[in-house]
């Protein structure tokens, strides 16, 4: 991940604002999600008086049984974004998560995907009961089905010049540490994002992100700092249209002595947005860990959830 830094250091500072975003997603694997992570910023800064708010929607179905633990839960992760623009090129925003963590309905959508699509039959999935709810990390856990806020992030963000964005913000604890809706401890973090214009339909988007991670109380061994990015390819298709190819990595959020899971983690998103008028857009995605063949290159896709779906309705004033 370290070699992301000088290109995004070497991008111009005369890159211009575009009309489409990355994908605003990040990894959802229940040890990653209660700690801070901003997701890819929008495109779009605001000015003094303006506000944006986001609504989205995330499934994700989670399936690993390695060693002491054991994944096989699906979390539905309402989320609400609202910035708003207080002038001199500064944003604040709020983030209010609001997760449920139950059996799900994705297991056969997923033995589908697996035998028909991918042709990668994982006969570990094929033996265990569908609609499990259960988050086991060794000593940690179990933690079964749950429903309630998460752990709610203010922050601010800063654009130095045109086409990046600095953002730090805090995450705090409200979520209940004991049924994995939150971790406990407070989190902090700082954000870079910029893009450039490849061509008239293509812009390339990165990010970075450094995230001191609180102790907490709802799991053991986490990291002290975690470093997180994204790179992500927009396609315009139309004026109202585009799709991205995105992939997002980010350092394992604690240490549990498996070498696997102890790795980077890494997803692959493939996304298609639509704006529907000048004020409104929806954005809906799918991403994958390591069962995307095509994505099993050094340094690709590896540790997330089995499979991720995310629908994304953005307004703005």
């Amino acid at each position: 991940m370290r070699r992301l830094l000088p290109l995004l250091l070497l991008w111009p500072a005369i890159a211009a604002a575009q009309l489409f975003d990355p994908i605003p997603t990040r990894n959802h694997r229940s040890a990653s999600l209660i700690y801070l992570r901003l997701p890819p910023a929008s495109e779009r800064r605001l000015k003094l008086g303006e506000q944006s708010v986001v609504y989205s929607l995330v499934v994700a179905n989670e399936f690993r049984r390695v060693g002491p633990i054991d994944e096989d839960a699906e979390t539905s992760r309402w989320e609400l974004l609202g910035t708003w623009g207080v002038g001199n090129g500064t944003e604040v925003f709020v983030v209010l998560p609001l997760p449920d963590r139950g059996g799900g309905f994705l297991d056969s959508v997923i033995d589908w995907w697996h035998n028909s699509i991918l042709g990668d039959r994982n006969a570990l999935r094929d033996g265990t009961p569908r609609g499990r709810s259960i988050i086991q990390f060794g000593s940690d856990g179990p933690f079964g089905s749950a429903f309630g806020i998460g752990d709610i992030a203010v922050g601010v963000g800063w654009t130095p010049g045109r086409g990046t964005l600095i953002r730090f913000a805090v995450e705090l604890p409200t979520g209940n540490a004991s049924q994995l809706l939150g971790s406990g401890g407070v989190d902090a973090g700082l954000f870079l994002d910029g893009s450039v214009p490849l061509s008239t339909r293509l812009t390339l988007h990165g990010s970075l992100g450094w995230t001191a991670q609180g102790r907490g109380t709802a799991l053991s061994r986490p990291r002290s700092m975690v470093l997180s990015s994204s790179l992500a390819l927009t396609w315009q298709l139309t004026s109202v249209e585009a799709l991205t190819l995105q992939w997002n990595a980010e350092q394992s959020p604690t240490i549990g002595g498996i070498p696997e899971l102890d790795a980077d983690h890494r997803v692959m998103s493939l996304g298609y947005q639509r704006w529907t008028s000048a004020r409104e857009r929806w954005l809906v995605y799918i991403s994958e860990d390591g069962n995307f063949r095509w994505a099993r290159f050094p340094g690709g896709a590896t540790i997330g959830p089995d499979l991720t779906i995310g629908i994304v309705y953005t307004v703005t004033n």
